[in-house]
């Protein structure tokens, strides 16, 4: 399972757009503090990926007006936010599991020094060297006032040095055993709609579903096993989103779609590349193909785009209409 998670409510629209364009099923989409994560999910991850929010003075030569607001009060906000989530993550990372920190800054105070205050005060932790890919240079345990020399184990990508911007890595480990936490997992709860999905999927689908299915409103999604209770979490995305149901019917989702493979789909249209209906098609408008009739996915060269309804050598267009050229 994924838990994706910015505090960002209006950047976790493009976030979610994303989950669905890559067809992820597995993942929840939440907008929260790490505080508030940390109460939720204690001891629950095997790895964590930190993007740290931060001064952006890697950024600098691809975003110029990112230097406008560069200022010492800005860096002394990113520390502080730094160390509040670095913090969060050490109480959800599992014993043995795995934290990489990353930051878009060049900075020893935001990179080198919050790793460094963050181990003085966590002896559990320890840092793993990174694979010494190509361009990757070492961190500077010099540029910190009693920088450990482990912080030679942190990496800096320099723009001069690899094709990209400015960025740094370090990677902790998770030492010492922690006691079991235990939670509360999310139930699946019953709902004599889900006779319209079971319909739909045996017309439709050549797959099993596995997980838990969760009715919010009139909307079906299919959330991965064991997963905590989220009545606490502000939840963005609970899940895969299989389709709403309608009056006596069950509609599925451009999430779906995007999340099968070919042979998951019993009446499907595959086109090439060069095709002029799959512009067409993403354009919203009906095309032309014969196809059993009823609901099936358009394809082009194997990647799913979207759903249409097959009638009579016509496929009416059920593109998602927010995602349409």
């Amino acid at each position: 399972m994924l838990i994706a998670n910015d505090i960002s409510a209006g950047r976790t629209k493009a976030l979610l757009k994303n989950v669905e364009l890559f067809g992820i099923t597995n993942c929840v989409i939440m907008s929260e503090t790490p505080e508030k994560l940390s109460k939720t999910f204690n001891g629950y991850f095997d790895k964590i990926l930190v993007d740290a929010p931060c001064s952006g003075e890697g950024m600098f030569r691809k975003e110029p007006d990112v230097i406008k607001s560069w200022n010492e009060d800005m860096l002394e906000f990113c520390q502080k936010s730094q160390r509040d989530i670095l913090e969060s993550s050490a109480k959800m990372l599992k014993a043995g599991g795995l934290l990489l920190y990353s930051t878009c800054t060049f900075s020893p105070q935001e990179n080198e020094k919050s790793i460094n205050d963050f181990l003085n005060d966590h002896e559990e932790f320890e840092l793993l060297p990174i694979g010494e890919e190509l361009g990757f240079a070492d961190g500077n345990p010099n540029w910190v006032e009693g920088g450990r020399e482990e912080l030679i184990y942190t990496k800096r990508l320099w723009p001069h040095k690899i094709k990209g911007e400015g960025h740094f890595l370090a990677l902790l480990h998770k030492k010492e055993a922690d006691e079991n936490t235990v939670f509360v997992w999310e139930k699946e709860k019953t709902d004599s709609r889900m006779k319209y999905f079971e319909e739909f999927k045996a017309e439709v689908l050549n797959l099993e579903l596995n997980g838990v299915y969760q009715i919010i409103n009139d909307s079906l999604y299919l959330l991965p096993k064991e997963v905590p209770s989220l009545k606490e979490i502000r939840v963005m995305r609970s899940g895969w989103l299989l389709g709403e149901f309608k009056k006596n019917r069950f509609e599925p989702s451009q999430a779906l779609a995007m999340g099968l493979k070919r042979n998951d789909i019993k009446n499907a249209v595959d086109f090439d590349i060069d095709d002029h209906r799959v512009i067409r098609y993403l354009k919203g408008e009906t095309v032309e193909e014969q196809c059993k009739d009823g609901w099936c996915v358009v394809l082009c060269e194997g990647y799913p785009l979207g759903w249409a309804k097959a009638q009579g050598g016509r496929l009416k267009n059920k593109y998602s209409t927010g995602w349409m050229m």
